[in-house]
């Protein structure tokens, strides 16, 4: 990888309210990821962690609040110039049908202009990241590869254009053992050079790549961040009553 260097992420009061509801998903979040660290959203299902990556990204667009990526608040920041620079993983893997692996992985460079030589070995040493011979899988449709092997390209794909921020929405989900071994290696190997984001439900998954974590609880109510800090001491020593009964359901 090349030294590639990850951004802060700073989230100030970051709040999403959708249309006709009463709540919101989302209340008045605050969050900073230093540059280059790993932190993973975990909580059930309808906490607000997913609504709150991809209102970073804006995929989700806040209702307020602040959005701030190296210190530049992009809130009102293009949508398009501001992914340039995040890669975005979701665990549909969204790859191009029609198109050939090692185009796939070559869309964002594409897309900037990169020229051919720039982009082919790009492809071949994100290919080789994640585990897959660009001489063997590069000519390859997404259909001729497992399910495993799809998501390894779709991670590819996204640190195609050396983004500064990663994001990663359940990754692994549904994945083989082997398939998500690999992934969470190739995490590894990102580990300082990349500001990463990943959602999810796998506590152990948490655990094992994790510098720190934001634990969502909603209760019925607006989703918020109940406690936040390094995964190890949340997970055997948690600060809030409601997080513990959670690790303890998870892991017990």
């Amino acid at each position: 990888m090349p030294n590639v260097h990850g951004e802060e992420i700073r989230l100030e009061k970051l709040t999403k309210r959708y249309p006709n509801t009463e709540k919101d998903a989302v209340k008045e979040f605050n969050l900073t990821i230093p540059a280059g660290e790993l932190v993973v959203f975990v909580g059930p299902s309808g906490c607000g962690k997913t609504t709150t990556m991809k209102m970073i990204n804006r995929i989700i667009e806040p209702t307020s609040g602040k959005i701030l990526i190296g210190g530049k608040d992009v809130t009102n920041t293009p949508a398009h110039e501001l992914r340039r620079n995040i890669g975005y993983v979701i665990q549909q893997i969204g790859l191009f049908p029609h198109m050939k692996i090692s185009d796939n992985v070559a869309t964002v460079p594409n897309l900037l202009g990169w020229d051919k030589e720039k982009t082919k070995a790009r492809v071949n040493e994100l290919l080789h990241l994640v585990g897959l011979d660009p001489a063997e899988y590069g000519n390859r449709y997404p259909k001729q590869l497992s399910g495993g092997q799809q998501q390894r390209v779709g991670v590819a794909r996204a640190l195609a254009a050396d983004p500064a921020v990663l994001l990663m929405d359940e990754p692994c989900s549904a994945l083989d053992p082997g398939s998500t071994l690999k992934i969470e290696e190739t995490i590894g190997h990102l580990a300082d050079s990349v500001t990463i984001i990943i959602v999810t439900h796998n506590m152990q998954q948490a655990a094992r790549v994790s510098d720190n974590t934001a634990f969502f609880l909603s209760d019925g109510g607006p989703g918020q961040m109940i406690e936040s800090g390094p995964t190890n001491e949340i997970f055997s020593r948690p600060k809030d009553e409601r997080t513990e009964n959670y690790v303890t359901g998870r892991f017990g």
